[in-house]
């Protein structure tokens, strides 16, 4: 795993090292956050400077003799289904941060999805007399306001809200909006409900078009090559290609904010939680797809982002963590502990509510395997 300290923009490191970004992710519903199913979003990225690649093909390699592969491609979701690729999963996690790479992982909760989005529409000061205009440039204040959201309302009244949302009908959003101010006068949340119920009154001016750039992969996409653009320059790697697992839905709505962020004003400022934002990016060149069953790169992307998408939601709704999933937790633990040695530079980022991610602090091992 590449380890280093962040230098000030003053005295970042030009580019000698070329190196290949590969992502791949799991949990993709665009813009759906209502599916049951799929409770969580994930993009993984590994950072592969250049000569380093044959060492983490040989990790992969050697996932698919311990798990006993026959198909031409490694897919974390079917390994995850029996305790022989559990544990497979488990050493190549544990061996992959002794590769000369970095990893990044991005982590969207979609209940939280669906509050967030709510805070952005409903609490959006310049449609709403009843909210602070300044709210719109207070991203932590935003998510004080949908940790509220996600703790005072219930499953039926955000889903309900989320499907009209989704479908962009008028009536339905009216409906589901006022259902949401309904579902927290009844729990005693009467400041949320008046604010909420001023959103009606030019719902015009926000009713969705919802589209792939609505979608919940864009937010995690910006965030995570932020996170790499700040990364490659404060150690040196550059020209650095983008190769993405094959999504022909979204490839052009990536390819589309890469190319902005490209050609924005050079701009760079470590925002709360060290949070990069980068504008006018220099590192992060070029962008293409390909196919994951000729990359074993992008397969060890798919294993990484797969199994914590799959770990997230088998433990998010137990009591204790299974043995057998221990090695994904130690992973997740690692990569965000280094997080906080890294000035500026977060190797996952967790978008999701403090009740989730106090609960998958605090889960306490069971000591047996998952039937």
């Amino acid at each position: 795993m590449l380890e280093f300290m962040v230098k000030t923009p003053q005295t970042l490191l030009e580019p000698r090292t070329p190196a290949i970004l590969y992502c791949d992710e799991s949990g993709n519903t665009g813009s759906n956050l209502n599916d049951p199913d799929q409770p969580f979003y994930v993009l993984a990225g590994l950072v592969v400077p250049e000569g380093a690649a044959p060492a983490v093909e040989d990790l992969v390699n050697r996932l698919r003799r311990e798990a006993a592969i026959r198909s031409p491609e490694v897919k974390a979701a079917a390994l995850m289904n029996s305790s022989r690729g559990r544990q497979a999963i488990g050493r190549f996690l544990t061996d992959v941060f002794e590769v000369h790479t970095a990893l990044f992982v991005g982590v969207y909760e979609k209940r939280f999805g669906i509050c967030a989005r709510i805070v952005d529409d409903c609490f959006d000061g310049a449609c709403n007399s009843r909210v602070d205009i300044r709210l719109k440039g207070d991203p932590l204040g935003k998510q004080r306001i949908a940790n509220r959201l996600y703790r005072a309302l219930g499953d039926e009244s955000l889903r309900k809200w989320a499907g009209a949302w989704r479908k962009g009908d008028r009536d339905s959003l009216v409906a589901g909006t006022k259902g949401l101010s309904a579902a927290l006068r009844k729990v005693r949340k009467k400041d949320l409900a008046f604010k909420i119920d001023g959103s009606l009154e030019n719902i015009d001016e926000w009713l969705p078009k919802p589209s792939a750039l609505e979608s919940i992969n864009l937010p995690v996409w910006i965030a995570t090559f932020m996170q790499v653009e700040y990364f490659c320059e404060a150690t040196g790697l550059g020209p650095v290609e983008i190769v993405h697992d094959e999504i022909t839905q979204f490839d052009a709505a990536y390819q589309e904010e890469l190319a902005i962020f490209q050609r924005g004003t050079r701009y760079v400022r470590v925002g709360p939680h060290g949070t990069p934002f980068v504008s006018g990016l220099r590192r992060l060149t070029t962008y293409r797809s390909a196919s994951s069953k000729s990359s074993l790169v992008l397969q060890a992307a798919d294993v990484i982002a797969s199994a914590t998408c799959l770990f997230l939601k088998r433990t998010a709704k137990h009591t204790s963590l299974y043995r057998s999933l221990e090695p994904i937790d130690t992973f997740l633990r690692r990569l965000s502990f280094i997080s906080t040695l890294v000035t500026g530079v977060k190797h996952i980022d967790w978008m999701i509510a403090e009740p989730t991610l106090a609960h998958l602090a605090n889960l306490p091992r069971a000591g047996r395997v998952p039937r």
